[in-house]
């Protein structure tokens, strides 16, 4: 009989939790909680960037209909964005599959987690999520968990990604920040991850959605 895993993890949660480790904002605890507690929030730079995601994902499936083309610019629901930046980003993931569902088992010290995902592009061997920003850094992503997060769930799954990428853009300009996988991540992930439990644990009284404890709907 196959045991359910005691804790699901969604990638970006990990990085919702980096951040606040690295925070020294005392509204940090509380933006965490929130997020842990899917609470909604309107955020306009966070719509922006879906929108930005759709677009490129209907120009990748040939189905981004001629009506949203005005002039220089790609119109989708209230923003707009530049062709060529829209058309680069379509080029660039031409075949790929777009939102790729993606989870796997890891094993902890305090219970199995199950780490999901959804890949916003996946090519052969390489696997990329969009970022849309307002200013860009080098390395803006080095701290987020979601390149070991989705390599290791894809790789668990017979599906050998050792490239991951970052496609970035402030609809201005493109970069690309990639990560080669590393075996050193496993080990990286069940650290992060059993911290993260021991903080779950102590803040279970003020956690309401029990997803994140092995719950359903992962």
């Amino acid at each position: 009989m196959k045991l359910k895993p005691m804790y699901k993890f969604y990638a970006t949660i990990l990085d919702a939790y980096q951040r606040y480790l690295d925070s020294e904002s005392p509204d940090s605890l509380q933006e965490l909680i929130d997020r842990i507690n899917r609470k909604p929030f309107v955020s306009e730079p966070a719509e922006k960037g879906t929108a930005f995601n759709e677009i490129v994902d209907l120009g990748i499936q040939g189905r981004l209909p001629s009506h949203l083309l005005s002039g220089e610019n790609v119109v989708h629901g209230k923003f707009s964005f530049p062709v060529r930046i829209v058309s680069e980003f379509v080029n660039k993931f031409q075949g790929s599959l777009s939102q790729v569902r993606t989870e796997a088992i890891l094993e902890t010290s305090k219970g199995d987690v199950l780490l999901y995902g959804y890949v916003d592009e996946l090519l052969a061997f390489k696997a990329s999520d969009i970022k849309t920003t307002g200013q860009y850094e080098y390395p803006k992503f080095s701290r987020n968990w979601q390149h070991k997060v989705y390599c290791y769930t894809l790789r668990k799954n017979n599906t050998m990604v050792d490239l991951f990428e970052y496609a970035v853009t402030d609809f201005h300009q493109v970069w690309n920040e990639e990560y080669v996988w590393n075996e050193k991540y496993v080990g990286e992930l069940r650290n992060i991850c059993e911290r993260f439990i021991v903080f779950l644990e102590s803040q279970r009284s003020v956690i309401t959605d029990k997803q994140i404890f092995g719950g359903e709907k992962a």
